[in-house]
C-alpha cells in the first residue's frame, strides 16, 4: 500500500501504512463559521485552514451559509465563500462524504465548538474558548488569521491522531502577535504603526516554505513593490500534500515553483514578480557584480542552500527553518550579529565525520565499515538490514522498506521536514504536515511586511526584540523562544572571511569599520 502523504520510517507489521490511513480517511472535522456576513479576516482564516486540513484529511465538513459572498480582495476564486470554500478542499486529497465529527473548529466566537482559532492584523488566538478578539479587517493584515489558521490545523491533527502521537495541551485561551512576538490570555494591545505595504525582496526557494510566503503575500490587498523568485525545481507529486500552492493539476504537471508563484500573485496589479528558474548562484551571475542585493528571504532547507545564499554577500536576510516539531525565523544583518551561516555552523563543521560516527552508534557497525558505505553509496543488503534491526532490538522485517536503498538514505529517513512522527502497533510512520512549513512562511512573510513599517521595536534582528523566534506549532506561542545567538567566533563561517568583507563594503558603500570581521 502507497499514499503519497505517508512515509515509513520503521516497519513493525504490514499495517504500518493502513493503521494510519485507518485514522486519517475516517476522522470528520467539522469547520464552523460565523452566522450570517463573514468578516475578511475569518474568511482568510477559513480559506487556508481548510486549505492546510485537505492536504491530509478527506472527511471536512464546512458549516458556512450559502448566501455569504467572497471578499472581493481575496485572491481569484468563486463568488460565494462556501462555493469556495469547498473548492479549496479539492487541493489535497479527494474529497469524501463527511460523518459525524471527530473534532469541532470554531472560526471566531461562534457557538458549538470544541477549539477556537480567530485572528486580525498580526494577532491570533487559539484556545478552548470562543475568542474575544474584536477584529480590524480595515488594516487588511492577514498574518494573524494564517498564522492561527496554521497553530489550530496542528492541533485538530494531534486530536484527531489521538495517541499515534505525542499529545501537547492546547491553551484555555491564548492571543498573541507577531509585532514583537508576545502573548496574553487576553486580546493584546498591538501598536498603531506608521506602514507602507512595499516590497523589495528576492525570495530563495519557492517550495513549501517560499510557497506559503507567497500565499500570505496573495493575501495582502495593496502590496505593491517588487519580488524576485529564485528556485531551480519543478513540482513534484510528493508537493501537493506539504505545501499550499500546489494544486493536483499543477504537481502532475510538474510545473515550475517559480511560476506558481508568480501566478499565485497575478492578481496584484502594483506587485512585480520576476521568477528566476535557477540557482541562487546563477542568479547572482546575471546581476552587476557591484549591485546591491536587495532584502533576502531564505526560504531553504538545507545547511548548504543557505550557505550558497550567504555566499551572495546580502547585507539582509531573513531566514526561516523547520523541524518535524519546530519553526523558526530569523533577521541577519552580515556583518552585525550573526549570518544565517552562523547559527549552523556547528552541525556543519566536520559534518561528514560526525555522521559517520552517529550512524555507526545507530547501527552497530564499526566505524570503518559506515564511511565505505557511505563513500561508496553501497545498496544495503537483507543482512546489513538484519543487523541494525538486531543491534535496535527492532522486530525482523520492520526496515525492510530499506533494503536495497543507502545508509545515508536511512539515516536521513530520520530526518523530516514538513512532516510529523505517528506511531501505531504496525509501526512509525511520517505523516504530511502542511502546517508546519506553512506557518514557517506566514512568520517569515510577516518579516518581509515589517520593513515597510515604523517597526523597529517589533521586529526581529540585531538591536530589536532578539534575532531568532522558535515556535513548536503542536505547543502554542507562549512556549515559543526568543534568542540573540552570537557570531561564530573563528573564520570558518564565510561571514568572517576579510575578502568578502571588502566585496561586501564596497558594494553597500560601507562607512569605514562598518563592517567587523
Amino acid at each position: 500500500m502507497t499514499d503519497r502523504r505517508l512515509r515509513v520510517i520503521r516497519r513493525t507489521e504490514e499495517s504500518a501504512e493502513a493503521d494510519v490511513l485507518a485514522i486519517l480517511d475516517a476522522a470528520t472535522v467539522r469547520i464552523l463559521l460565523p452566522p450570517g456576513n463573514v468578516a475578511w479576516r475569518h474568511q482568510v482564516l477559513a480559506e487556508a485552514l481548510v486549505d492546510l486540513l485537505s492536504r491530509v484529511l478527506p472527511r471536512l465538513d464546512i458549516v458556512c451559509d450559502s448566501d455569504v459572498l467572497a471578499a472581493t480582495d481575496l485572491p481569484p476564486g468563486p463568488a460565494g465563500l462556501a462555493e469556495r470554500l469547498e473548492a479549496v478542499r479539492t487541493h489535497g486529497v479527494s474529497p469524501d462524504s463527511p460523518g459525524d465529527p471527530s473534532l469541532t473548529i470554531g472560526i471566531g466566537s461562534v457557538e458549538g465548538a470544541e477549539m477556537w482559532a480567530d485572528g486580525s492584523a498580526w494577532q491570533s488566538y487559539i484556545g478552548t474558548q470562543p475568542s474575544c478578539l474584536v477584529g480590524d479587517d480595515a488594516s487588511r493584515i492577514p498574518v494573524g488569521s494564517l498564522a492561527a489558521a496554521c497553530r489550530v490545523a496542528a492541533h485538530a491533527f494531534s486530536r484527531v491522531m489521538g495517541t499515534a502521537v505525542p499529545q501537547l495541551r492546547i491553551p484555555a485561551s491564548l492571543y498573541s502577535t507577531a509585532l514583537g512576538y508576545r502573548f496574553d490570555t487576553r486580546p493584546l494591545d498591538d501598536p498603531d504603526l506608521t506602514f507602507e505595504l512595499k516590497l523589495a525582496v528576492a525570495m530563495v526557494g519557492a517550495g513549501s516554505v517560499g510557497g506559503a510566503v507567497a500565499y500570505t503575500f496573495a493575501r495582502t490587498p495593496g502590496l505593491r513593490g517588487n519580488l524576485e523568485v529564485i528556485d531551480p525545481q519543478l513540482l513534484e507529486a510528493g508537493n501537493l500534500d506539504r505545501a499550499l500552492l500546489a494544486t493536483a493539476q499543477r504537481s502532475s504537471a510538474e510545473e515550475a515553483k517559480v511560476d506558481v508563484v508568480e501566478d499565485a500573485l497575478a492578481h496584484m496589479p502594483d506587485l512585480v514578480v520576476s521568477p528566476c528558474r535557477a540557482t541562487v548562484r546563477v542568479w547572482l551571475a546575471q546581476r552587476p557584480r557591484e549591485k546591491p542585493l536587495p532584502l533576502v528571504l531564505c526560504a531553504v532547507d538545507s545547511s548548504a542552500a543557505r550557505r550558497a545564499v550567504q555566499d551572495c554577500l546580502p547585507l539582509h536576510v531573513l531566514n526561516a527553518a523547520c523541524s518535524p516539531h519546530e519553526v523558526t525565523v530569523s533577521r541577519h544583518v552580515t556583518g552585525n550579529g550573526p549570518c544565517v551561516c552562523c547559527l549552523h555552523m556547528a552541525e556543519a563543521l566536520d559534518a561528514d565525520r560526525i555522521k559517520a560516527r552517529l550512524i555507526a552508534t545507530a547501527t552497530g557497525f564499526n566505524f570503518e565499515m559506515v564511511v565505505a558505505l557511505l563513500v561508496a553509496r553501497v545498496p544495503l543488503l537483507p543482512a546489513h538490514i538484519q543487523g541494525i534491526e538486531l543491534h535496535r532490538g527492532l522486530p525482523p522485517g520492520a526496515l525492510d522498506d530499506f533494503v536495497g536503498s543507502t545508509l545515508e538514505a536511512l539515516w536521513g529517513a530520520q530526518l523530516l521536514y514538513g512532516a510529523t512522527i505517528a506511531e501505531t502497533s504496525g509501526g512509525v510512520v511520517a505523516v504530511a504536515a502542511p502546517w508546519v512549513t506553512a506557518l514557517a512562511g506566514v512568520l517569515l512573510a510577516a518579516e518581509a511586511l515589517k520593513e515597510g513599517a515604523d517597526h523597529q521595536p517589533y521586529r526581529l534582528g540585531p538591536g530589536a526584540v532578539a534575532i531568532k523566534y522558535a515556535e513548536n506549532p503542536y505547543a502554542s506561542p507562549e512556549f515559543a523562544q526568543l534568542s540573540s545567538p552570537d557570531r561564530w567566533p573563528t573564520s570558518e563561517c564565510l561571514c568572517r572571511s576579510p575578502r568578502r568583507a571588502r566585496l561586501m563594503s564596497e558594494r553597500y558603500a560601507l562607512p569605514p569599520g562598518a563592517y567587523d570581521v
